[in-house]
Order: structure tokens, then C-alpha cells, then sequence
């Protein structure tokens, strides 16, 4: 039969009578079995794999990777290009199938900061990372003080401990990632503190600065004049600052040549605190 139905059977005897039986036959209609293209995953990425249409599914040859060997819609992690194959039976064990899904898997890209670097943050650090030749593009973050966010080989000025990050791609999408730390401490060593000046307006060391490479805050900075008097103080400035420093005045006043007393503490990107004092000799 095409579908199933009720079949009627009667028997007759020779002296007219007769007798029936009935019969129900029940066709278990044959099925389209739908499973999912192929495709193509990242190594250490999972995908899923659907598969349709059967009464029952069994995942049968290479199962390395899959979530479940009797779902018909598993999670496949391969760790290798891999062919999984399932076995599928309708209702009532009937028409067997065989169906094959392939999961290509592409390698990672490699990428390599190397070990964490130590700076003064006087001179800028080139990150130069060691990449597979497959790297097609270069993701910086965070971006301050980056020279470059989406290039190879950045240059950082950071100014104070800083972690960053890359994340390169390959050709075919996949994504790896490493990070280096950038540690900022202080070369006492190069901390310049002038030991004259000349504050006469000709646009040249016309105040008493600070150039100190590595310092983050000067906390704290006083000026006294040889009769002890206070004529200049300063608290959480900006070392560098073109505003930062004595312009040789005091209560909008020029002060008299000669020799003064400073006491400075500063505040290193690492937080550690320098202290210097010594003297500066006011020129006119």
C-alpha cells in the first residue's frame, strides 16, 4: 500500500455463510534527511551542526569534538579538519541513512610582546610584537599614548604603569592575542633642576623649571629668599608645564639678584616620592 488503510477480508462456506476479518496496515512513510553544509571554524572555536528529518540519530566513525553522538544537533569542536558522519533511522527503524558534515578548522595566528618592559618615560618604547607571517592586521588597546592603534609596530610614551594589548588577525578571521606591561619608574639620575636663571623676558630661561623625566606631580615646591621669607610655593603641578616654575616675582614683584633656597618632593610614576632641595641663583 501507498498510505496506510484498513483491509477487509470475507470468507464464504459452501452453504452461504460467511465470516470477516478486518486488518489495519500502517505504512511508515519514508523522510527527507536535511544536515548541515560544511563549514569552517577557528581552532579552539565550536560550531553547531543540525540534522533533520530522522527519528533517531547515532554519530558514528571520528566523534572527537562533538557535544552528544545520539543529538541531532550536537556542538562540534574539532581540534582538526574533521568529517562527522550519523547514521539515521525513521519510524520504526526504518530507511536507514548515512549523512557527512565537514568542519574545516583554521590554525591561530601567533603573536608575541615578549617580556614586560621597564622605562624612565623619557624616551618613547617601539612595541615591536613577533608575529606569523599569516598576521594581516594589528589591534592596539587601550590607545593612549600609542603612536598607532591598527599598526604593527606602535610607539608608546606612556606616563605612568601601563598593560597593553594586541589582537591580531590572520587571513582567514582568526584571532590571537598578547599583552605586554610597560613599567614606569623614575631615573633619579636625570631629574634636571636648573641652578641659575634669568627672568628678564627674552623667551630664554625665563623661569626656574623642572624637567624630570618620569615624574608625574611635583607635590610640593617652595622658594625662600636669603632672609628665610617664602616667596614662591607650588603643590600638584605638572612638571614640564610651561606655567609651571618661578618667573622670579613675588606678590607681582621682581625679586633681587642673589642666591635662593628650594625644597622640592615629587611624585615618580610608580608612586614613589624624591625629594630634592638645594639652591638657584636668581640672574638679572
Amino acid at each position: 500500500p501507498a498510505q496506510s488503510g484498513t483491509y477487509t477480508v470475507i470468507g464464504s462456506s459452501s452453504d452461504g455463510c460467511s465470516s470477516e476479518k478486518q486488518v489495519n496496515i500502517t505504512v511508515i512513510p519514508d523522510y527527507k534527511l536535511v544536515i548541515s553544509s560544511d563549514t569552517s571554524i577557528c581552532l579552539g572555536s565550536s560550531v553547531p551542526i543540525s540534522v533533520s528529518g530522522a527519528a533517531s540519530y547515532q554519530w558514528t566513525g571520528n566523534v572527537a569534538g562533538l557535544s552528544s553522538i545520539n543529538s541531532s544537533n550536537p556542538v562540534a569542536k574539532p581540534q582538526q579538519t574533521t568529517s562527522y558522519t550519523v547514521h539515521t533511522t525513521g519510524q520504526a527503524g526504518c530507511f536507514e541513512k548515512e549523512a557527512a558534515v565537514t568542519i574545516t578548522v583554521f590554525p591561530l595566528p601567533q603573536v608575541q610582546l615578549g617580556p614586560d618592559i621597564t622605562t624612565d618615560g623619557s624616551n618613547p618604547v617601539l612595541l615591536n610584537p613577533n608575529s606569523s607571517n599569516d598576521v594581516i592586521s594589528w589591534q592596539w588597546s587601550p590607545a593612549f599614548n600609542l603612536s598607532c592603534v591598527n599598526c604593527p609596530d606602535p610607539v608608546a610614551s606612556p606616563l605612568k604603569d601601563v598593560v597593553y594589548q594586541v589582537k591580531v588577525t590572520n587571513d582567514k578571521g582568526c584571532t590571537a592575542t598578547d599583552e605586554i606591561k610597560l613599567i614606569v619608574g623614575c631615573n633619579e639620575d636625570r631629574i634636571a633642576i636648573p641652578n641659575a636663571f634669568t627672568p628678564n623676558s627674552d623667551g630664554k630661561n625665563d623661569r626656574f623649571q623642572i624637567n624630570a623625566p618620569g615624574i608625574t606631580e611635583i607635590e610640593s615646591w617652595q622658594i625662600y629668599n636669603r632672609f628665610g621669607q617664602l616667596v614662591f610655593e607650588l603643590r600638584n603641578g605638572t612638571p614640564g608645564s610651561v606655567s609651571t616654575g618661578w618667573d622670579g616675582r613675588f606678590k607681582g614683584l621682581p625679586q633681587p639678584a642673589g642666591t635662593y633656597v628650594y625644597y622640592i618632593q615629587l611624585r615618580c610614576a610608580n608612586n614613589k616620592k624624591i625629594v630634592r632641595k638645594g639652591t638657584v641663583v636668581l640672574i638679572h
